[in-house]
Parts: structure tokens; C-alpha cells; sequence
């Protein structure tokens, strides 16, 4: 297998993508222009690697997930500590024990003690539970940093639920949108946690401007392959009313053959009438303020005036990427719909 990445970077891609800290973007803060400022000050580069991962990274992995850890006995570990801190061999020490046959053994090692407790809680009916190997999830994020490609670095830590450090490393390395949509997106959705997708998009950029064509690239996806049901959910999840209700039109047009079916149909229209109405008063609301601002400018002198305006520039906004329409051709759509309903 060839070797993609150094030990050194992939410490670094490691400390980066599975820290807890997050570089959100706010309106307190000074990372608007670039939120993943951190990455390019550790000097953590991105990294050219194949469309395909080499099959033998695969059998790695399998291996290494599927060898259970069984945690020590508590016993086990007093006993081997007693050990290590006496010249006495192992096999003196369970002579020593009243056993019917002490079993000789040349060697103190731990398998072999814990091996023999695990034996003795068995014949107990007592099971000890195996728990989490992060030990070997280390080692396996290591084997598919140095030898895998991107989607197999995204679709190991999706495997593993670690959503922010797959997001993290998609941003990172500057991939492009279809391993978002494939590896990431396409999971949340098959798991039913797209709900939890979106607060991990905002915590990293709470503007969502660094996701703005990830996520329009998402719903053209989404509409091409005629999944109309997800790309609903996402829009509603985006705050996006202007083309959740065009959705919503298609949803009341869709496999209608006849006027009945138009009728059973109708609660998309209202659903759609309801999301433009929703557009409606947050523009007039828009309105209200700006002209509130603008009166409230002209009070104040020249120099305040600019010093508004300019802090109001660095401000980011969610709504960067969502269709806007104006007061008029809502109120026309608004119309359109209700003579459709009465009909």
C-alpha cells in the first residue's frame, strides 16, 4: 500500500478534527472571513488521495474493529501489580493458593492472569461486558489516514458517529461537495439524524456561509434524483420558505391525473401558501427595521452614521444563500394560490 501521509500530519489532522474546541463564526467574532483559521495556522495541509482506498486497508479494519477488548478484573490487576513489585515467580505465588491443582505457568504476564480471572467469573455464570476499544479506533483512523482515500477518512469516522470530526475534515481538506452529499449528508439522512446535522453545520460556521454551495449543491442533488421528501426536510431545516412552498407545488402536482387527485392534493398547496406567508411578514418585518434604522441615522451625525454602517457589514447572516423574493411577487403568489384553492 502506499503511504499518503506522514506520522507527523496525521497527528496533526488527528488533534485538529477530534478536539472539542469549534471556531463558530458569530457576530462577537473576528473569524468571518475564515472560521477554520486555526487549520491553516497549525500548517495542517490537504492531502491528494485516490478515488478508491486500497482493498487491503479494508481487511485492516475489519480486523482490528472486530478483536474484542475485554476489560481486566479488578482482581487481575491488584494481583499483577503484586507481582511486578516482588521478585517471586507467578508460578510460586498460585502454588502458594489452596487449588486442588495449581497450574504452573513460566511467565507473569497479564492475558495469561486475566485470561484465567475472566475463566473463574465464567464458571460464576458472571460476563464481563467489552468496552469501547478507543485504542483501536486510534489505530484504525491511523491506517486510513496514511493509506485511505477521502471517502474512506469520512465514511470511518461516520461509521464511528463522529460527525464534527467528518465535517471538520471535509472543510479542512477543501473536498468538494459530493463527498458531503455521499458520505455525510446521504448517511444523516438514512439514520434519521438530519435534524442533528444542522446545529453541527452551524456550530462551525453559525452563518453557514462556508457551507452556502455544499448545501445549495445538496438540494440540486436532492431534486435531480427526485427525492423530494428529503429535500423538503432540508429546506425546512435551512429556514428556507421560498422553496420549501415550491416544493410544495410539485408535492400538489404530483402524479395527479385528474381533478380529484389535484383535490386530495390541496393541503400541499395551503402548505405552500402558509411557508410564502411566513416569507411575507418576515419582509415587511425587514422593512419595519431598516426604515427604523434609517430614521435613526439621520438623527445621528455623519460619523456615527459610518460607524453603524460598518459594523453592521461584518454582521453574518444564515440567510446568505436562501431565495428572497420581494413584497410584490409574494403577495402575486400569495393570490395565484388562494384562486387555485378556490377552484
Amino acid at each position: 500500500m502506499t503511504k499518503l501521509s506522514s506520522e507527523f500530519m496525521n497527528e496533526k489532522i488527528c488533534k485538529y478534527i477530534l478536539s472539542t474546541t469549534t471556531i463558530a463564526t458569530t457576530p462577537d467574532t473576528d473569524t468571518n472571513d475564515n472560521p477554520f483559521e486555526y487549520a491553516h495556522e497549525q500548517d495542517i495541509q490537504t492531502t491528494k488521495r485516490p478515488l478508491r482506498g486500497p482493498p487491503l486497508l479494508q481487511e485492516i479494519i475489519k480486523t482490528i474493529e472486530s478483536t474484542p477488548c475485554v476489560k481486566p478484573q479488578p482482581e487481575t490487576l491488584k494481583r499483577a501489580s503484586l507481582i511486578r513489585s516482588s521478585n517471586t515467580s507467578l508460578a510460586s505465588l498460585l502454588s502458594r493458593r489452596k487449588d486442588v491443582c495449581p497450574i504452573r505457568m513460566h511467565e507473569p504476564a497479564l492475558g495469561i492472569l486475566n485470561t484465567l480471572a475472566n475463566l473463574k467469573h465464567i464458571a460464576k455464570g458472571q460476563y464481563s461486558e467489552l468496552h469501547s476499544n478507543f485504542s483501536g479506533f486510534e489505530e484504525c483512523l491511523y491506517y486510513v489516514l496514511t493509506y485511505g482515500s477521502h471517502t474512506d477518512v469520512l465514511q470511518f469516522l461516520m461509521r464511528h458517529h463522529e460527525l464534527n470530526a467528518a465535517l471538520k475534515y471535509f472543510l479542512q481538506q477543501s473536498l468538494e461537495s459530493e463527498f458531503f452529499i455521499h458520505n455525510i449528508f446521504l448517511v444523516s439522512l438514512r439514520y434519521g439524524n438530519l435534524p442533528t446535522l444542522m446545529p453541527q453545520l452551524q456550530k462551525l460556521d453559525a452563518s453557514l456561509g462556508t457551507w452556502r454551495v455544499t448545501l445549495l449543491q445538496t438540494c440540486h442533488y436532492l431534486e435531480t434524483q427526485n427525492l423530494l421528501n428529503s429535500l423538503y426536510q432540508l429546506q425546512l431545516l435551512l429556514q428556507d420558505p421560498v422553496r420549501a412552498s415550491m416544493t410544495c407545488v410539485r408535492f400538489y402536482s404530483a402524479n395527479c391525473e385528474n381533478f380529484q387527485h389535484l383535490h386530495a392534493n390541496a393541503m400541499h398547496l395551503r402548505n405552500a401558501q402558509q411557508h410564502l406567508q411566513t416569507q411575507l411578514e418576515q419582509t415587511q418585518w425587514e422593512k419595519v427595521n431598516l426604515e427604523s434604522m434609517v430614521r435613526s441615522n439621520r438623527r445621528s451625525s455623519v460619523g456615527s452614521r459610518r460607524s453603524s454602517m460598518g459594523s453592521g457589514a461584518n454582521t453574518p447572516t444564515a440567510a446568505n444563500f436562501l431565495m428572497q423574493m420581494d413584497a410584490r411577487a409574494l403577495n402575486g403568489h400569495i393570490n395565484t394560490i388562494s384562486m387555485q384553492l378556490e377552484v
